[in-house]
């Protein structure tokens, strides 16, 4: 049943500490069930199904959104169906935004120097007035588990390497600071690395892949989240037990931002 709604079930404890966002309080101390649904278009029909399936109406609702290519930068729009359907549920929505499209049946990333250059600014300052007009508090969850060698953003595959958290955190800062120069006060930003980097830094001897490398800072992080899975019967014991604990992912790294758990799954 799980496939054919296409849903993930999530547990998603948020203890927000401090943000400068309004809203934020209202979510201090919260504890939400939520689902990420892949598609277009999210109604209030399918969070029925939903429900329906198990029991509950989720709190949180994550939904899935790439980038417009490079020959029309500005093509996109903000999910404005989705977040107005998910908030007339009573729950809140949270974008993946993924910095990526599709060309020739194959994913691409989004250059780094095409945002950084200006040439998305249309796009980004279009979804950022369209997200502070909807009204709703917006979770956006940009470029999640970047610390895996899948995504690479900001680069294509073999651009992948000791340059790529540099390149992420200067994307993360860029984007953050259109929202806020179009007074998008109720976004909040949501830094997702995977529970394991992919190559390890230790088992990979990929020292420069981790979780804190990629970090852009507490003025522009305002929820702090991790993606895991251990693959059900797919891995072995001792791969089951690879996820890195926390101390070892942020060593080093003094993080004031709200903590989640952004999504998991065992099996």
């Amino acid at each position: 049943m799980w496939r054919q709604l296409s849903c993930l079930l999530l547990m998603v404890g948020i203890l927000l500490c401090a943000t400068q966002h309004t809203f934020s309080q209202d979510l201090q101390d919260t504890l939400f069930f939520g689902v990420a649904l892949d598609g277009d278009r999210i109604t209030e029909q399918r969070l029925s199904l939903v429900r329906d399936a198990t029991g509950l109406m989720p709190s949180l609702v994550v939904v899935f959104q790439q980038w417009p290519g490079p020959e029309t930068p500005d093509a996109g729009r903000f999910p404005f169906t989705s977040v107005q359907s998910i908030a007339q549920a009573d729950a809140l929505a949270c974008v993946t935004w993924e910095p990526m499209f599709v060309s020739g049946g194959a994913e691409q990333a989004v250059a780094a120097d095409a945002i950084l250059g200006g040439d998305y600014d249309k796009y980004l300052r279009t979804w950022a007035r369209a997200a502070r007009d909807s009204g709703q508090p917006v979770l956006v969850r940009f470029a999640h588990e970047m610390n895996l060698a899948r995504y690479h953003w900001g680069s294509d595959a073999q651009g992948y390497g000791p340059e790529t958290p540099a390149r992420y955190r200067a994307m993360f800062r860029y984007v953050v600071e259109r929202f806020r120069e179009e007074g998008a006060d109720n976004v909040l930003f949501v830094f997702c690395p995977n529970a394991e980097s992919v190559p390890h830094p230790l088992w990979d001897g990929a020292i420069w892949n981790t979780a804190s490398a990629y970090y852009p800072g507490d003025d522009v992080v305002d929820l702090l989240g991790f993606d895991g899975y251990n693959w059900g019967t797919t891995q072995t014991l001792a791969e089951h037990g690879r996820r890195d604990n926390l101390t070892f992912r942020f060593s080093g790294v003094k993080i004031r931002s709200a903590r989640a758990i952004s999504r998991f799954a065992d099996d």
